[in-house]
């Protein structure tokens, strides 16, 4: 017998990709950046943290990646 299932939902009950890429741009216009469909594309399957960094360094901002973090999990 199992004693625990872990579900990924994403891409199978749910698509969040979409959401995700929005919030991405809301967060680069916010910076006055543009977010590109390809710098999104680059972040998918990437841990939280390295979205983070990655985030950061894309839009030179002076938040955290833990801030960026939690801007994006906040909007999705």
């Amino acid at each position: 017998m199992w004693d625990a299932v872990f579900w990924d939902l994403d891409g199978t009950l749910v698509h969040t990709g979409p959401i995700w890429m929005e919030a991405e741009r809301e967060l680069a216009t916010a910076h006055g950046t543009e977010w590109t469909r390809e710098d999104g594309l680059a972040l998918v399957g990437l841990a939280l943290t390295d979205t983070g960094t990655l985030v950061k360094e894309r839009l030179k901002s002076d938040l955290s990646g833990a801030e960026i973090i939690d801007f994006l999990v906040e909007r999705v």
